[in-house]
């Protein structure tokens, strides 16, 4: 959604490895609609739950750069430059506060 309102560059991250190929997926399935030229896959490391953020795809087109990350959240702004706004989408229940303020070197920080 990041993309289609205009965002230049939209980072994503999932802890959770079934989620970030999903997301890769929903990028090839959906690159007309979000002009995307070009989907690069990198190698990710073994195991379904993430630790340090590692880019797992990129993909480029019409103005749009978007990153996907495999990783816990907590670390991933160590990893990846900063974003004009962050979306922290978590569990329900989960504590996210460590992660809000990970997210703090951005310039907005959403709490869905």
């Amino acid at each position: 959604m990041a993309a289609l309102a205009g965002a230049e560059r939209v980072v994503t991250n999932d802890a959770w490895l079934p989620a970030v190929e999903d997301l890769i997926l929903n990028l090839e399935a959906n690159r007309s609609i979000l002009g995307i030229d070009r989907i690069e896959r990198h190698k990710t490391p073994a195991g379904e739950v993430g630790g340090e953020p590692v880019l797992a795809a990129e993909a480029e087109g019409e103005g749009c750069k978007i990153e996907v990350y495999f990783g816990d959240a907590e670390r991933l702004f160590w990893r990846a430059e900063p974003t004009d706004s962050c979306l922290i989408d978590p569990f329900p229940g989960m504590k996210f506060d460590r992660i809000a303020e990970a997210c703090g070197v951005c310039g907005e920080v959403v709490i869905v």
